[in-house]
């Protein structure tokens, strides 16, 4: 069992369980906190069957509602930031209905030159052809996690100051997928980036905006209003879904009001092209129907 203090390493991969962080050739990714400890409970137990049942226990007590939506989400995001494919995995391997193994192999990590043309390996066991494709969607994923960073973390770090004085601020949620549909993973994944810089292109002085840097950790639409408002001292939350059409992609979005729970404004987009064009307007059309019912029709 890897020590629980100590980084553990795995393919060019080198997990720090104390911070969330993931690094591979140079490039770090910090995890979300439930992400990071799902990948926690499964490399302790390489090789053997984390059930669902146990995953829920440790990490989700004292909910059912959310347990189910919350892990599929924790899966697919550890999938994208290790590279891996559910079909032939070669970190996380699912046991339908049963629960996930961790199958890579611990040990020394693959260190690259800087050139990246010769791997250089620390162990012999991990000879092979160089695994470019997941060097490149680490370092992807780090240039996207830096963006969403910059974007809101001058606006969480005014928020306390706004809501002293009364001033909104938006806790932007994961769009869901309905039904699940892995298909649409990275769709979420660029619409909610999308929303959140739309969202602080304009008037960023009168609205604090929580992109997902902050709110990986609930679970979408089915999220508890409350934990968001004692949690991050949102004033509002904006959330929705995803769903595969015959003709393309249907968005729905939502805003609630925390405080009295109520809905203040709802709209429903179609993308039938799945362009980033037509991906960017769907986002600007719904940051500013968001920024209308919150700060130009305040009540």
């Amino acid at each position: 069992m890897p020590d629980a203090s100590a980084p553990v390493h795995f393919g060019p991969f080198a997990f720090d369980p104390s911070t969330g962080d993931l690094t591979s050739d140079g490039a770090q990714q910090r995890l979300a906190p439930q992400v990071a400890a799902v990948l926690d409970l499964l490399i302790r137990r390489p090789g053997e069957v984390v059930t669902r049942g146990e995953l829920r226990d440790a990490l989700w007590p004292d909910t059912t509602v959310e347990f189910d939506q919350g892990l599929n989400f924790c899966i697919r995001q550890l999938r994208m930031a290790l590279s891996d494919d559910a079909a032939q995995p070669k970190y996380i391997e699912t046991l339908p209905r049963r629960g996930y193994r961790f199958v890579g192999q611990l040990g020394p990590r693959e260190v690259r030159e800087t050139t990246g043309v010769v791997p250089v390996l620390t162990d012999p066991v991990f000879a092979g052809p160089p695994r470019y494709s997941a060097s490149l969607a680490a370092r992807l994923t780090f240039v996207v996690a830096v963006v969403a960073i910059l974007a809101t973390v001058g606006f969480l770090a005014r928020r306390q100051t706004r809501a002293d004085l009364g001033g909104p601020s938006l806790a932007v949620l994961q769009f869901d997928a309905v039904p699940p549909d892995s298909s649409l993973d990275q769709y979420r994944l660029n619409l909610t980036e999308q929303i959140v810089t739309a969202l602080s292109a304009e008037r960023t002085k009168e609205l604090a905006v929580m992109g997902p840097t902050f709110t990986a950790r609930f679970p979408g639409m089915q999220t508890e209003p409350e934990s968001l408002r004692i949690a991050l001292k949102a004033t509002h939350s904006l959330s929705g879904s995803l769903r595969r059409t015959l003709t393309g992609t249907r968005v729905f979005a939502q805003v609630i009001r925390l405080g009295d729970r109520r809905h203040i404004y709802a709209a429903v987009l179609f993308d039938s092209t799945n362009s980033p064009e037509r991906m960017r307007a769907i986002a600007e059309n719904i940051s500013r129907g968001v920024r209308n019912v919150i700060l130009d029709n305040k009540k």
